[in-house]
């Protein structure tokens, strides 16, 4: 096996401070609020990569069906339909069990830009039982005001950044369900193949949200 360390460009890390200082307002002001995240680094070894990243924030993508003995997991990571996806922030027992669930998922650290398109085209939240998309401010400020968190924009920083109230903002988002063409091209074990291999891809899972999202 060959070991590597993969982490974020230094251009990538200025390209999204930048998009981040500089994110439009829309319908709240957040002035004063963005800091780009820096915390500890965070490393765990296991099959082909050693992961080491300034960030703490991934995205799973569940892009092959999966063993019944590893549902269980992928059933903690909320990944319960195939082409669906979450955030999850990297600490040594999200990385554990994301070990379980490589063989079935595609992970990697999502830009900006992702984490953006993503909640602004497919978040969506469960209000008494019922999914509802994420268009009106109003019901983010009803659910995570207490936390600071009153707009979309707010609700993408807290994510990208992986702020104090991470927790609380993700779980308020439902995974989000990714857009597959119905005769797209798979190979033997069913996996797209314009989508490329499975396990971590690094950067290169913003090219897979541009491909589903």
């Amino acid at each position: 096996l060959v070991s590597a360390t993969v982490e974020p460009s230094d251009k990538q890390n200025k390209t999204n401070r930048d998009l981040l200082q500089n994110r439009p307002l829309r319908s709240c002001m957040t002035h004063g609020r963005v800091e780009d995240p820096s915390p500890d680094s965070t490393e765990v070894s296991f099959h082909t990569a050693s992961v080491s990243s300034s960030s703490h924030l991934l995205l799973l993508l569940r892009i092959k069906g999966v063993s019944p003995k590893v549902r269980h997991v992928i059933q903690m990571f909320r990944l319960r339909k195939l082409f669906s996806g979450v955030f999850i922030k990297i600490n040594k027992s999200s990385l554990a069990m994301l070990k379980v669930v490589e063989p079935y998922v595609a992970w990697g650290f999502p830009n900006l830009k992702s984490v953006r398109e993503l909640i602004l085209k497919r978040g969506q939240t469960k209000i008494k039982k019922r999914r509802v998309a994420l268009t009106d401010n109003n019901l983010i400020e009803q659910h995570l005001g207490e936390h600071g968190i009153i707009c979309l924009e707010d609700l993408i920083h807290e994510v990208y950044s992986v702020g104090k109230n991470f927790r609380k903002a993700n779980n308020f988002l439902r995974p989000f369900s990714l857009s597959v063409a119905r005769h797209a091209a798979r190979d033997k074990g069913g996996v797209m193949k314009d989508l490329g291999a499975i396990g971590f891809r690094g950067a290169e899972v913003n090219k897979i949200v541009r491909q589903l999202n």
